[in-house]
């Protein structure tokens, strides 16, 4: 026994040794990403604080020949007035259009390198995740083989007490026989025991799993890209019930390529569920409103089950795809945080929370139709309740449809905006 005990133990000590040296060598990786992150995101910051005040330098000139103009020979006619002060207004429109426009730019400068950083960190996390699980199921082995063999050496001994000279055996103490007299004292120990190890390595790996997942906690996926999360390669395993998405990975054996329950991986698959169909109709559809009450039940039942029973860790939400009017629109303003534009419905949470949230510099665009007031790049009330594009300019225009073109590659398409 102690033989066991001691080649189980320097095995998983030298185990988690490498996987230790691997992983740090992981998480330099990530610390050499952010870090570029970091200086490219200065070099830009300080480009856009250098136009800014070459802006502000322009429009100081600009103000100070209208002063010296104004002083050398004050306007005395009302057109001459009208004169001045339209060139007054339009060099603070200028100012304010070229500052907001720098902002902006390094506002989507900040979103493109924060996207880009992302991915590079996820590529390493899947890694780093997927070497994490190999080892927990290494030690799950390693596990299994111990109590694989304190099972045969408990039969061994068993065997040998049954013998005719069993009794005069000097190999086995008293105590040890008092034990083997006693089966299903025994058996139970060495299964509780080993359901207890087992149920701790479970609960590290759960506890590594949804540290993980904290930072994505609150995810919005697409029906597409939900798919993705199928378990094929290192991918995680994800199902959704309800709109709720579940990291079910470490149930590879039920929900990985190859078994059962792989057709519900990747899917909202309530209505699946709920009619434990595998056929394509129930899988590809997501509506659970014409559910019967046994069927509804089931779906209780397999909430349950992931939330309670096995705890599965919640990744996310999936975002569901409508229309709205604009006083539905309003009600978008935290989580999930949605902006119109043109009459298209975004979900700006994922890359622009910090910018569109409660907290964030464009807050008053959320829950609106900002056509008019990112056309103008205006904070103006005016302009945030009246989205219409009549009246803009050939430049103005122009940059709404910049603004359209980076909605469009950056943000998830809820729907479209009905017209109250």
């Amino acid at each position: 026994l102690r033989n066991l005990i001691d080649d189980f133990t320097e095995k998983v000590k030298t185990a988690t040794e490498d996987i230790k040296v691997i992983l740090l060598e992981k998480h330099a990786a990530i610390q050499r990403e952010c870090d570029g992150f970091a200086l490219e995101y200065a070099k830009e910051k300080d480009v856009a604080q250098k136009k800014s005040i070459a802006q502000c330098e322009k429009y100081r000139r600009v103000a100070k020949r209208l002063f010296k103009a104004s002083a050398a020979g004050p306007p005395t006619t009302e057109a001459e007035v009208a004169r001045v002060t339209a060139e007054s207004q339009a060099a603070c429109i200028e100012l304010n259009t070229e500052l907001m426009g720098i902002e902006s730019s390094l506002v989507e400068f900040a979103h493109d390198a924060i996207s880009t950083l992302d991915v590079r960190i996820e590529a390493v996390g899947n890694e780093s995740r997927g070497i994490a699980t190999e080892h927990f199921r290494n030690v799950e082995q390693l596990e299994n083989n111990f109590f694989d063999g304190v099972t045969q050496l408990a039969a061994n001994l068993l065997e040998r007490l049954a013998t005719e000279d069993g009794e005069d055996d000097d190999f086995l103490s008293d105590e040890c026989r008092a034990i083997l007299n006693d089966r299903d004292a025994l058996n139970n120990a060495i299964n509780g025991s080993h359901d207890i190890h087992i149920g701790k390595l479970l609960a590290q790996e759960d506890l590594m799993r949804e540290q993980n997942v904290a930072k994505i906690h609150d995810q919005y996926f697409t029906l597409d890209k939900l798919r993705a999360f199928n378990g094929e390669g290192d991918k995680p395993i994800y199902i959704a019930i309800k709109g709720v998405v579940y990291d079910v990975s470490r149930k590879r054996d039920f929900y990985g390529p190859g078994e059962g329950y792989h057709l519900f991986a990747g899917r909202e698959a309530a209505r699946a569920l709920a009619k434990m169909s595998f056929e394509p109709a129930d899988l590809e559809n997501t509506d659970i409103s014409d559910l019967n009450f046994m069927e509804k039940e089931i779906l209780k039942d397999w909430i349950d089950k992931f939330t309670d029973y096995n705890s599965y860790p919640i990744v996310g939400r999936v975002l569901q795809q409508t229309d709205l009017t604009r006083t539905e629109l309003s009600a978008f303003t935290t989580l999930p945080v949605y902006v119109a534009l043109r009459g298209v419905i975004y979900d700006v949470t994922l890359g622009g929370l910090e910018h569109y949230g409660p907290n964030g510099g464009y807050k008053l665009f959320a829950g609106r139709d900002a056509t008019r007031a990112l056309a103008l790049m205006s904070f103006d009330q005016e302009h945030l309740d009246n989205p219409t594009e009549d009246g803009l300019t050939e430049t103005q225009i122009k940059t709404l449809a910049d603004w359209e073109a980076k909605f469009q590659s950056k943000y998830g398409v809820v729907g479209k905006l009905i017209v109250e």
